[in-house]
């Protein structure tokens, strides 16, 4: 994960919004059967940082120009560095 926001620039502090239980293993089945649980412990390192949803959608975009994202707008495909939306629209 910190590779991406390296290749953005964007500053990945994990300690900042991690969650230490996430460190825990689970291996399930695909119907949801537990095959194996490793729980780390409370002082282990932070290693494999959990980090929730919400939390990951703000870093990058809280890190950009405020023109650098358009909600609401759906990617369709790229050409020559245009990017093309489904409701037609057009950006750089």
């Amino acid at each position: 994960m910190t590779c991406g926001f390296r290749v953005a620039s964007v500053p990945f502090r994990p300690r900042s919004i991690a969650r230490l239980e996430g460190q825990d293993l689970r291996l399930l089945e695909p119907d949801g059967t537990l095959l194996r649980q490793k729980d780390a412990p409370g002082d282990a390192p932070l290693e494999r940082p959990e980090v929730d949803r919400a939390d990951l959608r703000h870093l990058l975009p809280d890190s950009l120009p405020d023109h650098a994202v358009h909600w609401g707008h759906a990617f369709e495909y790229a050409d020559h560095g245009l990017l093309h939306f489904t409701d037609g629209s057009c950006d750089v």
